[in-house]
């Protein structure tokens, strides 16, 4: 069973998944979490939405795609992640 104060790292680190980021290490300090993520240069979704400032309906089919392709693989792992927003997604890299 995971620990409480490490739940969420300890899922995140059996998520193997193609748009889910991994997390590569994890440390536990008497004041801070240090979390070694994948390195995720393209941004927040958000902050692209913002500055492209119309998103065609081809563009929001694609990413509800990818967005419900992991949620799905959360769910059928009985993982749910209560904290959606388009702030939480980001982008591997810029294109």
């Amino acid at each position: 069973m995971f620990a409480p104060s490490t739940l969420g790292a300890d899922i995140l680190r059996v998520m193997a998944h193609k748009n889910i980021v991994k997390l590569y290490d994890f440390f536990d300090e008497p004041n801070y979490y240090y979390l070694v993520l994948e390195n995720m240069t393209g941004g927040e979704l958000f902050d692209r939405i913002v500055v492209k400032k119309y998103y065609n309906e081809r563009d929001a089919r694609d990413l509800v795609i990818i967005l419900l392709e992991a949620m799905t693989f959360l769910h059928d792992n009985k993982i749910a992640h209560r904290d959606l927003k388009v702030s939480c997604l980001v982008r591997v890299k810029i294109n």
